[in-house]
């Protein structure tokens, strides 16, 4: 213990003593009024900052070692502190710098898929522009066909093709085509017109019966085609084997429309190339129908063989008129498209009317 009371009991206030120091001293209060009194003066009147900054400044009283060793410690607290601060800042920044980091490689992806999505779409409506154009210079292009064909009607008449039904002359022809009007058919090399006659008709099957007459007309040769009673299945390829002004003219078109009730099925044409009345035929070398309306979109309107035998099966019933026997058979099955339509070429009639006014 020291000779100074009061340090004494400063430091025992500070915790600086041992204690076995700290237990004398207390002893020693308790018998000695004084040191109570300054014990009580201490603790009274002033705060614990106060005693720090009254421990600093009175020199005498404070062990100057004490205070280098609170001094010490106080730098080793600060450094280790400092040093967390640091490694606390370091860490934070290298979280922001990763989140940075995420941010921007989702940014760059996300802009990258955009432009690629909006080439893409700027790539399908060039291509659908395109498409949109072509279509209409062929809807143009087989409308300007349609009209030449009507304005020829009015000053000439409208030329239509038929297909032999018979070898003496009887050529089924579509009905809208065949009546009304004065009715001539090309002769074989194109070079006169010979009057032809309606020898039966229906309207509500959309079909006639026409014949050449009868001084002009040569027996032909064994029909190599057969008549279909078929439906065809959606996408089915046809050839059209017409003629226009007695020259081969040719088309193909898929069935995009066709039903078992129905007399009538739909076509896509391929080419623009009208050809009204020309028989249809399917794969197997059949007479699937023929072609009695094209609208200005390419769709041509068949009339199906079933027509022709319910027609044949009318006039079989009139005894004016030879029954007829319509083949079921093909003999031009298996041929090229090039061949089926020489084959098919001599029984194809061209047709002119001239309607009535």
């Amino acid at each position: 213990m020291n000779e100074n009371p009061e340090k004494d009991i400063l430091q025992l206030i500070l915790g600086l003593l041992s204690e076995k120091e700290a237990l004398e001293l207390s002893k020693k209060m308790e018998s000695e009024a004084g040191l109570k009194d300054i014990y009580d003066k201490f603790t009274e009147s002033a705060t614990d900052i106060e005693l720090f900054y009254v421990a600093r400044d009175i020199d005498a009283l404070i062990n100057e070692d004490e205070l280098l060793k609170k001094q010490e410690k106080g730098k080793i607290l600060r450094k280790f502190t400092g040093s967390k601060s640091k490694n606390m800042g370091s860490s934070w920044f290298k979280v922001l710098y990763f989140l940075l980091v995420v941010i921007i490689a989702l940014v760059t992806s996300w802009g990258y898929n955009y432009y690629l999505k909006t080439e893409e779409s700027k790539s399908a409506a060039i291509k659908m522009e395109k498409e949109q154009k072509m279509l209409k210079i062929r809807q143009d292009s087989l409308a300007g066909v349609l009209l030449k064909k009507e304005e020829e009607l009015k000053k000439k008449g409208t030329d239509f093709n038929g297909i032999a039904i018979t070898r003496n002359g009887y050529y089924a022809v579509p009905y809208r085509w065949a009546v009304n009007g004065t009715l001539l058919a090309f002769g074989r090399q194109g070079k006169n017109k010979i009057p032809a006659t309606v020898v039966w008709d229906d309207e509500q099957l959309g079909l006639a019966i026409v014949e050449y007459a009868v001084s002009s007309q040569t027996t032909l040769p064994p029909l190599p085609y057969g008549f279909s009673k078929s439906d065809y299945f959606l996408g089915a390829e046809m050839l059209i084997a017409g003629k226009e002004n007695n020259e081969n003219a040719f088309n193909y078109g898929r069935v995009f429309r066709d039903h078992p009730d129905s007399l009538k099925m739909k076509l896509k044409l391929q080419l623009d190339i009208p050809v009204l009345g020309a028989p249809v035929l399917d794969p197997d070398g059949n007479i699937a129908g023929i072609v009695i309306d094209i609208n200005d979109k390419g769709v041509a309107t068949i009339l199906k063989s079933k027509a022709m035998f319910m027609l044949v099966t009318e006039m079989n019933l009139d005894k004016g008129i030879k029954s007829i026997y319509l083949p079921v058979s093909s003999k031009i099955r298996g041929l090229s498209d090039t061949g089926k339509i020489s084959k098919t070429a001599p029984f194809v009639a061209c047709f002119n009317i001239r309607k009535n006014p």
